[in-house]
């Protein structure tokens, strides 16, 4: 395979778009994948390692930023979405797992923000990131029955960020607290 190109992809995620969750197999006998789609980026995931890592991206995300987002966004959207036709603008493929950094809104950086090496979702509004959660947890459950190998489960996942994102906003309330 030639050398990957450097791309990146970053996507403003603004109140409910469309999305969908389906199993796809390119022969009778070859192993499931799943598609994921969102707004305007579909994913085709090759194991349950790719939607593990994005499911648990997105649970952080909710864990973290859902208590901080307005419920719409006041910026203006697209046209596109206003009623038009949008069609995925990018398609990637994603395939073990991948590292992503969460950054919640705060002053002077009002968004929340799911980031990896080659994709960038801001996300406006605390729809947005319900439509997106959303999708990725019906991965993770549709992965469950499908994949030969089953992702963690969504449930999980955002247990775990829900306790992290509490030890979190602790230290952050009390910073000279050491821990254990």
């Amino acid at each position: 395979m030639p050398d990957p190109w450097p791309l990146h992809l970053t996507v403003d995620a603004h109140g409910s778009e469309d999305s969908f969750v389906r199993v796809r197999r390119v022969a009778p006998d070859a192993p499931a994948h799943l598609t994921v789609r969102v707004g305007p980026v579909l994913v085709y995931c090759l194991d349950a390692a790719a939607v593990t890592a994005m499911t648990g991206a997105w649970a952080r995300a909710y864990a973290a930023s859902a208590d901080l987002l307005p419920l719409d966004s006041r910026q203006p959207r697209p046209l596109a979405t206003r009623g038009g036709y949008a069609a995925p603008a990018a398609q990637v493929v994603a395939e073990g797992p991948t590292r992503w950094n969460i950054t919640a809104p705060r002053p002077g950086h009002p968004y929340a923000e799911v980031a990896s090496s080659w994709l960038t979702v801001r996300v406006h509004d605390a729809t947005a990131l319900r439509t997106h959660t959303r999708a990725w947890a019906q991965a993770s459950a549709l992965g469950q029955q499908s994949l030969a190998r089953p992702p963690v489960p969504f449930r999980r996942l955002l247990d775990a960020a829900n306790a992290q994102e509490q030890v979190n906003r602790y230290r952050a309330d009390h910073p000279n607290w050491r821990g254990r």
